[in-house]
């Protein structure tokens, strides 16, 4: 098999496990702690699963942030976040039928007050922590790392922090964790500006640079 559609493929599987579990989790109510908790520990799992064949990015913010940081090439990059967007709308309708219903559907939510800093702060504070220990070659403790942001994010947040466009996309089209059309591209810019919210934080907070000229 090529390697960038082997690539392409663990993004759609480890994509769509995380929406099976968002759509499952909530299908007999607004997830709490435990139901959080199990988000968490499934993107964690299949971030740990991806990582060593795609570099388990399972979200285009991410994808972003390595392309604009030459880590992947453009090319490579939008056939992730094609794969991303696909494993993520298949995956929650899998995870509607898991529980006998019927979830093609579009949703008409509208924007709610704090949406888009939610958003933002989710989704600057994964990307940053994601860059600051790839750039300090910790990659091994990212999924642990990942896991617990999204937990902690999940219940800090007024949108249970997508922080994710492939999940905000997917969740268009579900009954369950629905999120409006109009409502979720407020979602995707607020994602996007969280992206670039991380990388001036890992250019002027954390800089590698500077770690490296303390140790001389």
């Amino acid at each position: 098999m090529p390697a960038l559609l082997r690539k392409a493929l663990a993004e759609f599987i480890g994509t769509g496990v995380f929406l099976t579990a968002i759509v499952g989790v909530n299908f007999p109510a607004n997830p709490n702690v435990i139901g959080t908790a199990v988000l968490a520990t499934a993107l964690g799992l299949m971030v740990l699963l991806t990582s060593d064949t795609s570099g388990g990015h399972l979200n285009p913010a991410v994808t972003l942030f390595f392309a604009s940081k030459k880590a992947i090439s453009w090319g490579t990059a939008a056939v992730y976040i094609i794969a991303q967007v696909a494993g993520g709308i298949v995956g929650g309708q899998l995870g509607g039928l898991i529980h006998g219903h019927s979830v093609a559907t579009v949703n008409n939510q509208i924007i709610g007050n704090g949406e888009v800093l939610s958003e933002i702060v989710a989704t600057a504070g994964l990307v940053w922590l994601i860059g600051y220990l790839a750039a300090r070659e910790r990659g091994n403790i990212i999924p642990l790392v990942v896991a617990l942001w999204v937990f902690s994010a999940a219940n800090f947040t007024s949108t249970g922090a997508s922080a994710n466009p492939a999940v905000t996309i997917a969740r268009f089209f579900t009954a369950s964790a629905p999120i409006g059309v109009e409502q979720g591209l407020y979602w995707i810019l607020a994602e996007i500006a969280g992206v670039l919210i991380a990388m001036l934080a890992l250019m002027f907070v954390t800089p590698v640079a500077a770690k490296k000229k303390s140790k001389k």
